[in-house]
């Protein structure tokens, strides 16, 4: 198998074990890891024209990172998502996030956003569940505890990067807000 390939199929793995877990356990199954993604980051630098935030960027951070995660791209599906999603909500810590700062935050923090996402993305491939809450589901190339590779570190980069653009997308001319 060549390596654009493998890791062609390592990403598709991957959304594929989101999608799993979050239906196997509900959608509070990947709070934890994105809270540890987002954690691990650094810190946040100040705000562009002296413009403060209306929410913690730690708040921004973390639920964009889950809704991205999860293939939730659009802002105002995002907003609608704090009132009706448990996951979302908790993570915004039910704030209201306009659209509008979605979109600034993403542009402001972009760099910072990729990171945690792809540190999401390889928490949710190296997820050490334990084998009675796996049951039959089998994630082919999983090996528990081993260690996150230079490869799976560089395609969950690039699924992290992937999942950004298709955010940036949804946004169309609306990015002059």
């Amino acid at each position: 198998m060549n390596t654009v390939s493998s890791m062609s199929n390592m990403a598709r793995l991957t959304e594929e074990k989101v999608t799993g877990l979050t239906s196997r356990f509900g959608p509070m199954a990947l709070v934890p890891l994105v809270l540890d993604a987002a954690s691990a980051g650094e810190a946040f630098p100040p705000c562009s024209a002296g413009r403060e935030w209306e929410v913690n960027p730690n708040t921004l951070l973390t639920a964009l990172t889950y809704c991205y995660g999860v293939g939730l791209y659009s802002p105002e599906e995002i907003e609608e998502a704090i009132h009706k999603h448990p996951a979302v909500g908790y993570l915004a810590a039910r704030a209201g996030l306009s659209a509008r700062v979605i979109r600034r935050f993403r542009r402001e923090h972009r760099a910072l956003l990729s990171k945690s996402l792809a540190r999401f993305f390889e928490s949710v491939w190296m997820a050490d569940l334990p084998e009675a809450l796996m049951g039959p589901l089998n994630w082919p190339g999983l090996t528990a505890l081993e260690p996150v590779s230079a490869a799976l570190k560089l395609e969950c980069a690039r699924l992290a990067e992937d999942h950004i653009l298709l955010a940036l997308l949804w946004d169309g001319p609306a990015m002059r807000d």
